[in-house]
């Protein structure tokens, strides 16, 4: 009996510590899900850029814990010049009927 409680006991835990984490690129796409978002590199590093549907909305950069780093607003002329050093960029997640008339995307099925 005791043996039992402690499986179920130690299930519950890793149960709960699953529910706890939460996926920076699942939260990214709550947030975007009707825009864009494109992984890239900086310096080694993966970053998310992020965009809501609109002409000249703001790129907004998140390092991959999903924390903001800078912004890269093309539109008015305000893009930190970090925005330069981004590469190997593609994006991974595009609404359907995206202002720019491309193709819907969702290379990880975030929309699941």
């Amino acid at each position: 009996m005791k043996i039992t409680l402690h499986i179920f006991l130690g299930i519950l835990f890793f149960c709960s510590f699953q529910i706890i984490q939460i996926d920076p690129l699942q939260n990214l796409y709550e947030r975007y899900k009707l825009g864009e978002i494109s992984e890239c590199q900086i310096n080694g590093a993966t970053v998310y850029l992020a965009s809501i549907n609109a002409y000249d909305a703001p790129v907004v950069v998140y390092d991959e814990l999903g924390e903001k780093l800078f912004t890269c607003n093309y539109a008015w002329g305000q893009a930190d010049e970090t925005c330069s050093e981004l590469t190997l960029c593609e994006t991974i997640y595009r609404c359907q009927l995206h202002v720019s008339g491309k193709r819907a995307i969702d290379k990880y099925d975030l929309s699941r």
